[in-house]
């Protein structure tokens, strides 16, 4: 699929930075042993080369876990599609202790990666992409995962911890329960990633609320927009 050649590509148009979508068996399959078989596969080959590439290209990394151990939701971008070929996803399929785990793997082998100038090329990783997760899960999970992550040799200085809230209803509780238990300055340089879908149909409120919204809620923490517009027939 992705090769140097397209990291060139996206080079000459601008682009700087790219964000690469990880699954659990990209790192080590036998941190979840129940999955199938097709989950298995050589530990960091593809990760190994994207990442050389964007240091060769001098362009920035943001590692993001798509695929957490057991997922973090029933979508077809965690790894499998809830409901299809007899598999039903449930939360209480998701691995929290393997998912850090997968995490300090991640981080121990990519905090020492420089540029010629001495700056990191990962400038961010993200905890996890679109959970559909339970609050009384997240909230210690994202604490304990912004520890490995520190831990592992991405430091507050260097990398930004980021954090992905999915729903409406997860943007709103997530930040209030953000500030009151990550709160800075003990947790530093952690950043909302928001996806916002508006081709895929109402969000919720029109830009300018949804970002009044997110504002006031994620305030003190660092926060950017990811807009996602699909466009299509």
């Amino acid at each position: 699929f992705v090769t140097k050649a397209s990291l060139e590509r996206l080079k000459a148009d601008g682009v700087r930075s790219i964000r690469l979508p990880f699954g659990y068996w990209n790192v080590d399959a036998s941190l979840y042993p129940d999955a199938p078989g097709f989950y298995a596969g050589t530990p960091f080959k593809q990760m190994d080369a994207l990442v050389g590439w964007a240091e060769e290209l001098e362009m920035t990394v943001l590692l993001d876990l798509h695929g957490a151990p057991g997922q973090q939701s029933g979508a077809q971008t965690a790894g499998r599609q809830s409901g299809v070929n007899g598999y039903e996803w449930s939360s209480a399929l998701f691995d929290a202790d393997a998912t850090l785990r997968c995490l300090h793997l991640v981080c121990e082998r990519y905090h020492s990666r420089e540029f010629t100038d001495g700056s990191p090329v990962v400038a961010g990783v993200e905890l996890l992409n679109e959970p559909e997760l339970p609050m009384k899960v997240l909230q210690p999970l994202y604490k304990r995962a912004y520890a490995a992550v520190r831990a592992a040799g991405m430091t507050t200085a260097r990398v930004a911890v980021v954090i992905n809230p999915y729903t409406a209803t997860d943007q709103a509780v997530t930040g209030c329960c953000l500030n009151a238990r990550m709160p800075w300055p003990l947790y530093r340089n952690v950043v909302i990633d928001w996806h916002n879908y508006y081709a895929f149909g109402p969000c919720g409120g029109d830009a300018g609320y949804r970002i009044q919204l997110i504002s006031n809620l994620f305030v003190p923490l660092q926060t950017f927009s990811k807009w996602v517009l699909s466009c299509g027939n």
